[in-house]
């Protein structure tokens, strides 16, 4: 952009004025060397009462700041009125004609993080037009990680670009449909610091994390949008976003994600106050989730493309929690078994949804006293998903509660190595000191040594 310079302001040369008449100094009657011998506090009040010499000149009036003109070559004059043309093909939809425009503009000027930008958000916006069974197109992606990252690369500060929230946002998307889920959390911790009051990096983090299994951080991540999104009123619409859209639904078959959802969504219909949709939340017996800290996931494992979900059948899961947090752990169990007997008909549940019902119903029936058919589901739980840690922990109370020390502490050593993350594996050692079932284990060296070794792997 040119800039005029500002027109520089001079005080106009005025006539010059005639200095005023110095007003003379009487002299006295006395001889000069009676002046000679005058006390110099007499000569200083003399000299003091002589009026001061107006000076002819006049003051200049100060200069005012000249804007620096800063002149754009041709090719960079080029560059920007592509990037306008490619902006209006933006806002028609015409994403690729953008794309064109936009490879022109940064062909043009290789230095403008500008072109950069916004070719990142053509190829992100085609991307997400083109997709196939609801996956982005991944080329698309591709690309439009090339172009953010250039445009990271040339304004690093963010001094140039306009808008770093988007960039950051539609970077984190376009890594996640790469794959790349911990350099995707990465851009969604920037795009949060950008604008942190926003609940969506938040949302987006706990469905990769939900994506990557580690289902602690992802209960963290969305509890935290939630509190977002109630400070800045916009809860009623993340809600409905997290039951009706496809890409975000899957959080709620995480029982602690459904318990921070419904326990909201009651304060909001006014059944409950806030301090107990907390407390209900943080319960230590029932949900032995924590969200106090996310910390940075493990590599992601790959994970299949989920099937369609069937509201019948979830819905049959979001009763089976209810239940259970109502302790009417019967209900529950009546409940899952009905999503469970559903689901062998349809085959709508992934492997990580039957390992989470499985692991409460096991919980539930550890709870009525009824270890054996508790122990009996949570096989089935870890058959299907062997890195669930909860459940491991589950069967160590049920056999702990058998009698079963020796068996009770394999399986707790089991509990903390699955642990995905640092709060869990916290979470874990704090309940295997406290839980009233390992009581008895806690007097064996064994269950010493076990607890010391995985304290060890804690950071403070």
């Amino acid at each position: 952009m040119q800039y005029a310079p500002a027109a520089q302001t001079y005080a106009p040369a005025a006539q010059q004025q005639a200095a005023p008449a110095q007003t003379a100094i009487p002299q006295t009657a006395a001889p000069q060397e009676a002046a000679a011998i005058q006390p110099e506090e007499t000569q200083e009040a003399q000299i003091q009462t002589q009026p001061k010499k107006r000076s002819l000149r006049r003051k200049k009036a100060p200069r005012k700041a000249v804007r620096k003109v800063v002149r754009k070559t041709a090719a960079q004059l080029r560059s920007a009125t592509q990037i306008v043309q490619g902006m209006k093909e933006m806002e028609a939809k015409n994403y690729s004609a953008a794309v064109a425009l936009f490879e022109r503009a940064a062909r043009s000027d290789p230095r403008s993080p500008e072109a950069a930008f916004f070719l990142g958000q053509a190829y992100f916006q085609r991307a997400f037009t083109r997709t196939a069974n609801g996956v982005p197109d991944r080329d698309d992606a591709e690309n439009a990680i090339e172009g953010y990252e250039t445009a990271l690369d040339l304004d690093p500060e963010g001094k140039l670009l306009k808008d770093s929230f988007l960039l950051y946002h539609g970077l984190a998307q376009c890594y996640e449909a790469a794959e790349r889920y911990p350099e995707a959390l990465e851009a969604l911790k920037q795009a949060s610091k950008v604008a942190p009051h926003n609940p969506m990096p938040q949302l987006y983090s706990a469905k990769i994390r939900y994506k990557m299994r580690d289902w602690d951080s992802s209960s963290a991540n969305f509890y935290y949008s939630v509190r977002r999104a109630r400070k800045s009123r916009m809860f009623p619409q993340l809600a409905k976003l997290v039951k009706t859209d496809p890409g975000f639904s899957n959080l709620l078959a995480v029982p602690q994600n459904k318990v921070i959802l419904d326990s909201f969504e009651a304060v909001d219909g006014g059944m409950i106050s806030e301090a107990e949709a907390k407390e209900r939340i943080r319960g230590t017996d029932n949900y032995r989730d924590s969200i106090r800290d996310v910390p940075v996931a493990p590599r992601p494992q790959a994970v299949a493309v989920m099937p369609m979900q069937d509201p019948e059948i979830l819905r049959k899961i979001d009763a089976g929690h209810l239940s259970y947090h109502a302790q009417t752990y019967r209900d529950a169990i009546e409940s899952y078994q009905a999503a469970l007997n559903a689901d062998a008909k349809k085959n709508t549940l992934d492997s990580v949804q039957k390992s989470l019902v499985y692991e409460r119903m096991g919980a539930a029936y550890r709870h009525l006293g009824l270890s054996g058919e508790a122990l009996r589901v949570l096989e089935r739980s870890v058959a299907e998903l062997p890195q669930n840690s909860s459940a491991y922990y589950e069967m160590a109370l049920c056999y702990a509660a058998g009698g079963q020390l020796g068996t009770s502490l394999t399986f707790l050593n089991k509990a903390l190595e699955n642990s995905t993350s640092q709060a869990q594996l916290k979470r874990t050692l704090m309940m295997a000191k406290t839980d009233t079932e390992l009581e008895a284990a806690r007097d064996l060296e064994r269950y010493e040594s076990i607890i010391n070794a995985h304290s060890a792997k804690v950071q403070y």
